[in-house]
C-alpha cells in the first residue's frame, strides 16, 4: 500500500510518494501537469534544446535562463533540458536552470547508470528520462535506480513494444515520443504516433512530445494525454514565451 504526502513546496516541486521498500519519490513533474491543468491551462514541459541534429544552432547567442524565464512568463507546467553532448548540453547549464527556477526541471539524455541518476539528482533536477528503446530489459533496474535517488524516472516510449516495456518496467510516468529517438529526431514524426500509442499506455501520467508546433497542436495533444512537452517549436520562435503562452491558454490562441 502506498502512503502518499503532498507538500507544497517551490511551486510543487516535492511531491513525495513513499514507497514499500521507504524509497521517497518526488512526482514533482507529474503533479506539476496536475496542477496547472486545475489552474485552467493546458500542462506544457517547455524544453530548452540548445542543438537540434535536423535544424542546427537553435540557442545562438541566447541565455538559457533568459529562455527559462520566458517560458515562466508563458506558463510552462515544468522545464526539460537536454544535457546530451549531440544536443549540445551540459551538467552546468541544467544545474544553473534548476537553482534559477521553481518549476519542476527534467533531465533528457541518455542514461542509465547509477552515477547517471546520482549527477542529476545533485544538479537540483526533478526527473530523469528513461529511454525504454535504450535501456531494454535494465528499464526496470534504471526506473529503480531513479528512484532511489528521490527522481521522478519519465519512461520514454516510441512503438507498442517499449510500451509492454515499460509497462512491465512499472512505469508510472509515460512519455510517448512523437519522434524516433534511433533516428536522432530527423524523422518527421507528428501527433499521430500518439494518437495511435495512447490507448495502449496505462502509466498514471502520460505525456506527448515532440512533433508539437502549434497551438492547436499543443491543445490536442493535452486533449489525448495529461501533458505535452515541446522543445524545437520554442526555441525556433522568434518569442518563445508568447509562443507558450498561445499553447497554455495564458493568451489566447
Amino acid at each position: 500500500m502506498y502512503f502518499f504526502i503532498e507538500r507544497f513546496i517551490k511551486d510543487y516541486r516535492h511531491f513525495e510518494v513513499c514507497l514499500p521498500t521507504h524509497k521517497v519519490v518526488h512526482f514533482g513533474v507529474s503533479h506539476a501537469l496536475s496542477a496547472t491543468r486545475r489552474q485552467g491551462l493546458r500542462p506544457i514541459i517547455a524544453e530548452i534544446k540548445p542543438y537540434s541534429p535536423r535544424h542546427g544552432d537553435l540557442l545562438g547567442t541566447r541565455d538559457p535562463r533568459d529562455i527559462l524565464a520566458a517560458y515562466e512568463r508563458g506558463g510552462a507546467a515544468a522545464l526539460s533540458y537536454i544535457t546530451a553532448p549531440l544536443f549540445h548540453g551540459d551538467l552546468a547549464t541544467l544545474a544553473a536552470l534548476c537553482e534559477a527556477t521553481t518549476l519542476p526541471v527534467l533531465r533528457k539524455d541518455f542514461l542509465g547508470t547509477e552515477r547517471d541518476m546520482e549527477e542529476t539528482a545533485a544538479a537540483g533536477a526533478a526527473a530523469v528520462l528513461v529511454i525504454a528503446r535504450n535501456t531494454g530489459d535494465r528499464t526496470g533496474a534504471v526506473i529503480d535506480m531513479a528512484r532511489d535517488c528521490g527522481l521522478e524516472p519519465v519512461t520514454e516510449v516510441h512503438t507498442h513494444e517499449d510500451i509492454a516495456c515499460a509497462q512491465e518496467a512499472g512505469a508510472r510516468t509515460v512519455a510517448i515520443n512523437n519522434r524516433d529517438i534511433t533516428r536522432f529526431e530527423c524523422d518527421d514524426g507528428d501527433l499521430s504516433v500518439t494518437e495511435r500509442l495512447r490507448g495502449a499506455v496505462k502509466a498514471a501520467t502520460c505525456i506527448s512530445a515532440s512533433g508539437i508546433a502549434t497551438p492547436e497542436e499543443a491543445r490536442r495533444a493535452t486533449e489525448l494525454c495529461d501533458g505535452a512537452l515541446v522543445g524545437t517549436a520554442l526555441m525556433n520562435a522568434p518569442d518563445p514565451g508568447r509562443l507558450l503562452a498561445h499553447m497554455t491558454g495564458v493568451l489566447p490562441c
